[in-house]
């Protein structure tokens, strides 16, 4: 699996590009020297988070189970 890392820059100029690159692997768009988003095919997120059932998933169906639970208070800004 191939993982790139784009600065955000990078990313905003090409997005089309960065969906196409992570056909191959993630991609970790960085900002401030430190990774803010990933972008995933949506055939790798599924594995990421199981089987969603057969046909087209719902957006309601995509949402990761328990992320109500999060907690973000924690997170350095």
């Amino acid at each position: 699996m191939k993982i790139t890392n784009l600065s955000n820059r990078q990313f905003l100029e090409d997005v089309s590009w960065a969906q196409e690159i992570a056909a191959e692997g993630p991609v970790f768009v960085m900002g401030g020297g430190r990774p803010t988003h990933v972008l995933l095919s949506f055939e790798a997120y599924q594995k990421l988070v199981g089987s969603l059932g057969s046909g087209e998933a719902s957006p309601d169906q995509m949402l990761l189970p328990g992320i109500e639970e999060l907690r973000f208070d924690n997170l350095e800004t």
